[in-house]
Order: structure tokens, then C-alpha cells, then sequence
């Protein structure tokens, strides 16, 4: 009987600390989760920070490539 006694007292104190080790990793897995869509955004913007550069690159090339014909149209 005393066993029982000292079980069923135990238990109350062990279920609100299961309840806030629950919170905690569920928080942790949040947490984790949101860095992770943060780095797949990042990686994104990054991308796309790429892709303008090359655009600009580009249009870069191809108005100096336009400018050589201008310039060579006009000496002809």
C-alpha cells in the first residue's frame, strides 16, 4: 500500500513535467523549422541575386557589343 501511495503521489508531479518537456521540444522542432525556411529563403534570395547579376552582365555585354557596331557602322 505504501508503494501505491508513493506512486500515485508521484505521478501528478511527473505529468507537468512532461507537459513542459513536450513544449519544449515541440518549441525546439519550431525553432528548427523556421531556421530551416529561413536558409531555403535565403538560398533563394540568393539566387535570385545571382540570376539580376547575370541579367546585368548581359546587358552589359550586349550594349557594348552594340556600341562596337555603332561605332564601326559610323566609320564605314
Amino acid at each position: 500500500m505504501e508503494v501505491q501511495v508513493v506512486v500515485t503521489q508521484a505521478l501528478p508531479q511527473d505529468q507537468p513535467t512532461q507537459k513542459y518537456l513536450l513544449i519544449i521540444v515541440m518549441l525546439m522542432l519550431i525553432i528548427r523549422g523556421m531556421k530551416d525556411i529561413m536558409k531555403a529563403k535565403l538560398v533563394e534570395v540568393q539566387a535570385e541575386a545571382k540570376q539580376v547579376v547575370l541579367q546585368q552582365v548581359m546587358i552589359q555585354e550586349f550594349l557594348q557589343t552594340f556600341q562596337i557596331c555603332l561605332l564601326i557602322g559610323v566609320g564605314a
